[in-house]
């Protein structure tokens, strides 16, 4: 099956009453909800940062530094979003966007600066463009590796761990050769991808079938490496059929897509 055809499973998947839909839905709101307020940024930059553990909380004056650069480089949202498009589709190190992805904010408590926050900033990006901006976190940069493997007639670049315009240049080559041509879908695949292959299953599920499947995975007797257990389980059940029923046909598909348990 064509990897934009995963792209829409893992929207699906994602998309039924998930905690990861339902926190994208509380962000979308804020944002929504924000925007004639005079503080609306560091209201947006702090419930990503809450949402998503970018751990901006580890900075002095990290969020007001990231503040800062985005109203300098505009108040209005309409004109960080045209500008975060356009990189988006045409990335250069000369856009204004890529210089606010990876300059330096905060500071350490001896006054040393911190660093870039470009997960952060990223995930800003993402959602005031209606999910049309790509994320930068190790969750993508790791998922990005295993379809490099997995998909060599794409011919991708290699990716650093550094926030670099080459990262862009490649996600948007993934996204543009892949045929999904659309940043939230591919999102949604990398993020999925990611987590299933970490053994991370909590945001992925409404409440009640991650509950079933704890219990089905003998987890709820451990203390300690439950995602470990419920991903063991997952690779030797994924298609029985209580498993498939519990969990859905996308869901087996996706799985068995993730861990090359089916042909590509």
């Amino acid at each position: 099956m064509p990897l934009n055809n995963f792209a829409h499973q893992a929207a699906n998947i994602l998309g039924n009453n998930t905690k990861y839909q339902i926190d994208k839905n509380i962000i979308n709101a804020i944002f929504a909800e924000t925007t004639n307020i005079e503080d609306k940024v560091i209201a947006r930059l702090s419930i990503i940062d809450s949402f998503y553990s970018t751990q901006m909380n580890k900075r002095l004056w990290g969020i007001e530094d990231i503040c800062n650069s985005i109203n300098n480089l505009s108040e209005a949202d309409n004109e960080i979003r045209n500008y975060a498009i356009e990189f988006a589709s045409n990335p250069t190190i000369e856009s204004p966007i890529f210089h606010l992805i990876t300059a330096e904010y905060g500071f350490k408590k001896n006054g040393q600066a911190f660093g870039k926050a470009s997960s952060l900033i990223t995930k800003y990006l993402y959602f005031i463009t209606n999910y049309q901006f790509p994320i930068y976190d190790s969750l993508v940069r790791t998922s990005y590796r295993y379809l490099q493997i997995r998909f060599p007639d794409f011919n991708l670049d290699d990716l650093v761990d550094d926030c670099d315009i080459n990262f862009f240049h490649s996600i948007n080559t993934l996204n543009n050769i892949s045929l999904i041509n659309d940043y939230n879908l591919l999102d949604n695949l990398l993020w999925l991808f990611g987590k299933i292959k970490d053994g991370s299953f909590s945001l992925m599920f409404p409440k009640d079938v991650y509950l079933q499947l704890v219990n089905l995975s003998g987890a709820n007797n451990l203390r300690r490496n439950v995602d470990q257990a419920i991903r063991n389980y997952l690779q030797i059940n994924i298609n029985n059929h209580q498993v498939s029923e519990l969990l859905g046909v996308d869901f087996v598909s996706f799985f068995n897509f993730c861990f090359n348990n089916n042909a590509i």
